[in-house]
C-alpha cells in the first residue's frame, strides 16, 4: 500500500534547510558488486550513499534514560531502496514491523536533510558537553524565548542514537565504493528536552526537526496498517 507522504517531512525542515536537489539520482561506477548513488545539490556538493541495500543508510533509535539498555529500543532503518522499516518494541500498544517504501525523490530529501543536519559527522557526547556547559552560564528564562522559562525540567529524557552512512561531498572529495562510507553514531540524551531548553541553538532545532520527520513517517506507517482491514 502506497500513499504519498506529502510534505510531511519537508515542511518544517525547510523553515532550517535551505537546499535543492538539481539532479536525479545517479550510480557513480564503483567494483561490479557494491556502487554508490550521488545526487547533485544546487550549491555544488554532492549527496552520496551506498546503494547496497542489506545494511541501513539510517537507524534512528530512541528509548527513555530509565529502560535498561537491553530493552529494544523503537527503531526506524531507511534502506538505500527507499525502504522505511520501523519497529516498536513489545511493550507499545503497537508492537511489531512495519514497512513501506518511499519514492526515490523522498528517499533523496530526506537523506539531503539528514546529512545536512550534522546527524552523519557531529560528536553527540561532545555536542551534549557544550550544550550542558551553555545551559549552566545561562541564568532561567535566557535562552532567547518565554518557552525556556516555562518548560518542564522534570520531563524524562530519552536516549536517541543515529547510525548513518551518507555523505555531503564537496568539490574535492569523491567517494567511489561503499568502503568510504563507514558508519557514523550520533549519540545524545535528551535530545527533545535541550531542544526545548534552548530554542535559540539553530543545530538542535534542525536535528529535532529531522527527528520530528523520521517520527511523521512512523506514525503514518502505523496509520496505514490500522486502517487496512
Amino acid at each position: 500500500m502506497r500513499h504519498a507522504l506529502g510534505c510531511a517531512f519537508s515542511v518544517c525542515l525547510l523553515a532550517f534547510i535551505s537546499f535543492n536537489i538539481s539532479a536525479e539520482t545517479a550510480e557513480i561506477p564503483a567494483d561490479s558488486a557494491q556502487g554508490v548513488a550521488a545526487v547533485q545539490l544546487e550549491d555544488g556538493s554532492t549527496l552520496a550513499y551506498p546503494t547496497d541495500r542489506s545494511v541501513p543508510l539510517i537507524t534512528w533509535e530512541q528509548w527513555p534514560e530509565e529502560l535498561r539498555a537491553d530493552v529494544p529500543a523503537e527503531t526506524i532503518d531507511v534502506f538505500a531502496d527507499g525502504t522505511v522499516r520501523v519497529t516498536y518494541p513489545e511493550f507499545r500498544r503497537f508492537a511489531g514491523v512495519y514497512e513501506r517504501k518511499l519514492s526515490s525523490e523522498e528517499l533523496d530529501q530526506l537523506l539531503t536533510s539528514v546529512a545536512l543536519s550534522g546527524l552523519t559527522n557531529e560528536d553527540g557526547r561532545e555536542m551534549k558537553r557544550t550544550v550542558s556547559e551553555r545551559g549552566r552560564h545561562d541564568t532561567p528564562g535566557r535562552s532567547g524565548d518565554s518557552a525556556s522559562a516555562s518548560f518542564d525540567y522534570r520531563t524524562s529524557e530519552t536516549i536517541t542514537v543515529v547510525h548513518t552512512r551518507v555523505h555531503i561531498l564537496s568539490h574535492q572529495e569523491t567517494a567511489t565504493t561503499t568502503n568510504d562510507f563507514a558508519p557514523h553514531v550520533f549519540r545524545y540524551r535528551g535530545l527533545d528536552t535541550d531542544a526545548a531548553r534552548h530554542p535559540d541553538h539553530a543545530q538542535l532545532q534542525i536535528m529535532t526537526a529531522v527527528q520530528r520527520d523520521l517520527l511523521s513517517i512512523a506514525s503514518k506507517l502505523v496509520q496505514e496498517a490500522e486502517a487496512t482491514p
